[in-house]
């Protein structure tokens, strides 16, 4: 029997039985005399599991032969990390610098239907840098809240600078209000010294401080709003009278059969290598993995998403293998 068939077999046979205890339930229930004080049901009873998400059973999960150097994977509705790879160790960033970047601008800009205009030295400083752009022109006006799609989604460098500048004033002033959000979420072994990524000496931070970031920063609904768009449509402007759509970068490293990854953020640089933060959905839990420094080979070029798919894939079958050796017991 093949790996496939025996996961399709584990799916039939966990329904079979959520069926049947389900059904038993349902005569329990209505045999009992609710007019009483009642006893909440206990871990080992049938009752609890089938109110509770069999992830609160799930502690951990090994995953063999990641390509990512740093990893960490993060169960939300319970508050554990439950998988990680040199969580500790130092990393550069890339663009998921751009999730604290969107954070910080949208804690500090009062209106984000407020409007930026971009200035021909904006502009002018990333050419032949080869940092990604949203591709906004010179004197171009667009509201904030575009700002922020443009930097999550396409991952633009012209947006994140914007940011910083609407936001704090200068580039510089808004690096400093980066750290200190970072200090503030205890990201201990991280430093920021742009809102791009780009790799400098002061840039760094390791999977697990992402983590810290991420779930804090997906409590914020404008922010979950942005991480988990697919696209967005930019209104006509005062230069482009026609409407573009910004697409998400994170699809195009997933590549197909990922429709449980609700969103997130990829990034590369020469230093960071492929990283990538998502954001999935999974038998009514939400899980973070955060990845980075995955090497590209002639095999896989989008190591990175192969690694995600490869992490939800196993959550799964741990929360199905979890689920299959409760209910045999029952």
């Amino acid at each position: 029997m093949t790996e496939k068939e025996t996961y399709r077999g584990e799916k039939i046979l966990i329904l079979i039985l959520m069926l049947a205890v389900s059904a038993s339930g349902w005569f329990m229930y209505n045999a009992v005399d609710l007019t009483g004080p009642q006893i909440p049901p206990e871990k080992g009873d049938p009752l609890y599991i089938m109110s509770h998400s069999p992830s609160q059973l799930l502690d951990s999960v090994d995953v063999d032969h990641l390509t990512s150097r740093n990893a960490t994977v993060f169960d939300l509705e319970n508050s554990k990390v439950i998988y990680s790879k040199a969580a500790n160790r130092k990393t550069r960033p890339a663009s998921l610098t751009k999730m604290m970047t969107c954070l910080v601008a949208i804690e500090n800009i009062k209106d984000l239907n407020d409007k930026f205009t971009f200035s021909s030295k904006l502009i002018n400083k990333l050419d032949g840098t080869g940092l990604a752009v949203a591709g906004f022109k010179k004197n171009e006006t667009v509201s904030c809240k575009t700002l922020l799609y443009g930097t999550m989604l396409p991952s633009g460098a012209d947006c994140a600078c914007a940011l910083a500048k609407k936001s704090a004033g200068s580039e510089k002033k808004f690096v400093a209000l980066m750290n200190k959000k970072a200090k503030k979420l205890k990201m201990s072994r991280t430093h920021f010294s742009n809102p791009v990524g780009s790799d400098s000496r002061g840039t760094y931070t390791t999977t697990n401080d992402l983590t810290k970031l991420l779930k804090y920063a997906l409590k914020n609904k404008t922010f979950r709003k942005v991480f988990t768009s697919k696209k967005h449509k930019v209104p006509v402007t005062n230069i482009t009278k026609k409407k573009r759509i910004l697409r998400s970068t994170v699809f195009g490293k997933i590549g197909r059969n990922a429709g449980y990854i609700k969103g997130g953020k990829t990034g590369t640089t020469g230093g960071a290598l492929n990283c990538l933060a998502t954001l999935a959905s999974l038998r009514g839990n939400e899980y973070i993995c955060i990845t980075t420094y995955a090497k590209s080979t002639a095999k896989d070029s989008r190591p990175a998403g192969t690694d995600a798919k490869k992490v939800y894939s196993k959550i799964d079958r741990r929360l199905m293998a979890v689920a299959l050796k409760y209910f045999a017991k029952r």
